[in-house]
């Protein structure tokens, strides 16, 4: 049973999305529409690397659960923290133990693995060890890429990996109180992007499909709740608008489980397909190396529903020529 239906069979971008849960279950609709959209590629998060007692440890394993014959390339991505990495030495020990539990969970020798780490200027030599190292195992190695090391590249280096994926979302600190969605802003794009990029290994582009609301206190963080969205705000009757993005407690109440005091403010940060779509198309056009490959973040059976599939089948045809 399909969401909504559309005709993908022809596309000039290779179509994927990326998967960030602990428990992965692909069901027949979920595999219905994703065929649909001609989606060949998920990025599926692993595990977690954080700092442990002894150095980096491997931490949240994603629990499988889907068909064997689900025509899928599943990359298996590892998501290493700051902390995490500066503890990391300089041999190939963390490496090859990377290697090893990913084959382990992945069944098989993965035919690409990406590592996603906000490197510094710190860190960045233990990382790029890092991936050369996993590289010597013959196998892709690809590496995510936030919009500031695109921007400060002579400081924050050049991976030597095989490709990049270029994270559009999370333009600015969600923490920081002022109407402005942090999920994807265009113009704080543009102020990263100001010419077009000619990176030297093939970019890949990641976009939001994801919300969240930011709840503030006294006009001071207190905290994010994960997949809120603008109707659920209105449909909880105890909230009025005051801004583009910005609500206002009229009385107690809870939404989504969280308690809010009359008072209390929060920003909904819900990209549109609309903007979405926007910085897609502004994209292709700046990037000038990169691959053909869009990537939606994240899939779930909420935005499959929340968004609908035609309207994935327009954010995807944004990317084209």
């Amino acid at each position: 049973m399909y969401l909504f239906s559309c005709n993908s069979s022809q596309s000039a971008c290779e179509r994927g999305f990326y998967v960030w849960k602990t428990i992965l279950d692909i069901d027949s609709v979920m595999s219905s529409n994703l065929q649909s959209l001609n989606v060949k590629r998920l990025y599926v998060r692993y595990f977690d690397v954080e700092k442990g007692k002894s150095g980096p440890e491997p931490i949240a394993p994603i629990r499988l659960n889907f068909a064997d014959s689900l025509d899928f390339e599943w990359v298996p991505v590892v998501y290493i923290t700051q902390p995490a990495m500066q503890s990391i030495a300089y041999n190939d020990s963390f490496a090859h133990r990377i290697y090893s539990t990913l084959c382990a969970m992945h069944g098989g020798k993965p035919a690409e693995v990406q590592l996603d780490c906000d490197w510094t200027e710190r860190t960045r030599e233990p990382y790029f060890n890092l991936v050369r190292q996993l590289k010597r195992h013959d196998i892709v190695v690809s590496t995510t890429l936030r919009l500031h090391q695109i921007k400060y590249v002579e400081s924050a280096g050049v991976p030597p990996a095989d490709r990049a994926t270029l994270m559009c979302y999370h333009t600015s600190n969600p923490e920081k109180y002022e109407d402005k969605n942090a999920v994807l802003d265009l113009d704080e794009v543009k102020k990263y992007i100001s010419r077009d990029v000619d990176y030297p290994i093939p970019i890949d582009v990641a976009l939001p499909v994801f919300s969240w609301g930011v709840k503030f206190k006294n006009r001071r963080f207190a905290g994010i709740i994960s997949g809120l969205t603008r109707t659920d705000v209105e449909k909880s009757n105890f909230f009025d608008k005051t801004g583009k993005h910005v609500y206002i407690a009229e009385k107690s109440g809870y939404l989504k489980g969280v308690h809010f005091q009359k008072g209390d403010e929060l920003r909904v940060d819900e990209p549109d397909v609309k903007q979405i779509s926007d910085a897609a198309k502004w994209l292709s056009r700046r990037i000038k190396n990169k691959s053909g490959r869009v990537l939606l973040f994240d899939l779930s059976l909420g935005n499959l529903y929340r968004i609908g599939v035609e309207n994935y089948e327009k954010i995807f045809r944004s990317c084209e020529p």
